[in-house]
């Protein structure tokens, strides 16, 4: 469905213009939004539960409500797409993790991971596996295929932990969490190879460099810790900005990384999405949305797809593909 186009304003170090809008889904108030890497489906959550669409053209492939019921879709807890985007993972508040096919929306497995809620998801590269968090302060790894657990680790002994992710090649599994630490495991023993301790406030976004051998991690903090594995040390910090740093996202070559950020006052109102220079830690691409809401951003090699909810729907912009200065091409 298509409605009057509002304008996404990009600037960077090549001056400011703007993108149209490709197209709004109309939509109740959604609370979260997920892209697949692809930019193919969109997942989005809303009161009762969540619904699954194919992007363009936009077609409803299924709407899920929450059995219970509850008017806050309190029920679902976490979200990932599978790199392919061919499989949506949805975890719940008690412990499961359903395994969505994205093309048909039919529940295809679920997995039964805790006894108690699940905080995050995140697929291994190849979609092989699929990292967990949850309340009872415990990370697995498990193998989706076979459908069981790889090993069992604990984490964070003090709240949750809030994201966590795989690095390029698979071998390495990150958290971050409320204690304000970051752990990071070896995928094929489930040993804990690194801790930093006292990085942030409270976590939120986490991405690894294309090499592995390091970890960006953004929060209420307002900028990037760069971590560098190897030595096990903050090497330095950069990106800046008087927003929470909501997700984080690595370009597909690697060299830069777009921040999304969110006010942490109201959720409600409008915070940037900035593409970063890893090397240099200038912005290359800033981008203002109006009246943004819950919106996510999916990279891959054709460009940019960027989400926010306002004004009763789903608002998609296509940002093209990025040339090596931070502008669209």
């Amino acid at each position: 469905m298509l409605a009057i186009a509002l304008l996404l304003v990009a600037s960077g170090p090549l001056g400011t213009h703007s993108l149209h809008e490709e197209q709004v889904i109309r939509s109740e108030k959604l609370n979260f939004v997920l892209i697949s890497d692809d930019g193919r489906y969109i997942a989005a959550l809303g009161p009762g539960g969540f619904k699954l669409w194919e992007r363009d053209p936009v077609h409803l492939i299924g709407a899920f409500r929450d059995p219970a019921g509850r008017a806050n879709a309190g029920w679902f807890t976490s979200w990932a797409f599978s790199p392919d985007g061919k499989t949506l993972a949805v975890s719940d508040v008690e412990g499961t993790v359903g395994l969505y096919d994205a093309q048909r929306g039919d529940l295809a497995r679920r997995l039964t991971v805790s006894e108690s809620s699940v905080s995050s998801l995140a697929f291994s590269p190849d979609g092989r596996l699929l990292g967990t968090t949850s309340a009872d302060h415990l990370v697995r790894v498990w193998d989706v295929v076979a459908g069981r657990p790889l090993w069992v680790s604990p984490g964070a002994q003090i709240g949750f932990m809030r994201d966590v992710a795989f690095s390029p090649d698979g071998g390495k599994i990150a958290a971050v969490a409320d204690d304000a630490n970051v752990y990071v495991w070896d995928v094929s023993n489930g040993n804990l190879s690194n801790t930093f301790e006292d990085t942030l406030m409270a976590s939120f976004g986490l991405a690894f460099t294309k090499d592995g051998k390091h970890l960006m991690v953004g929060g209420a903090s307002s900028e990037i810790f760069l971590l560098n594995l190897p030595t096990g040390t903050l090497e330095r910090t950069f990106g800046r900005e008087r927003n929470v740093v909501a997700s984080l996202k690595l370009s597909p070559r690697g060299g830069m990384v777009v921040s999304r950020y969110r006010n942490p006052i109201d959720t409600a109102k409008a915070a940037p999405i900035i593409v970063w220079d890893i090397a240099s830690g200038k912005a290359k691409l800033k981008l203002e949305i109006p009246n943004t809401h819950f919106g996510a951003v999916s990279w891959n090699e054709s460009g940019m797809v960027v989400t926010s909810w306002y004004d009763g729907g789903l608002h998609v912009w296509t940002v093209p593909r990025l040339s090596d200065g931070g502008q669209p091409r």
